[in-house]
């Protein structure tokens, strides 16, 4: 899996933007097709500390 380890130096002090990364790299390298994600299935994955969809949006758009 063509992970760039750039971008991982970059983002090291955010744990949900590594999550991210890694995970999206890994799913479009897996699925080798374009894929839509919502925030709702990003959320059940990795949002367990939030309380809302929107709230977990917010901070995951932040990281970017």
């Amino acid at each position: 899996i063509p992970f760039d380890l750039d971008i991982l130096q970059g983002i090291r002090k955010s744990p949900l933007a590594i999550d991210l990364y890694l995970w999206s790299t890994y799913t479009a390298f897996y699925l080798k097709r374009k894929t839509s994600i919502s925030w709702e299935s990003l959320y059940r994955q990795f949002g367990a500390e939030y309380s809302q969809v929107k709230d977990f949006a917010v901070t995951c758009k932040k990281q970017m």
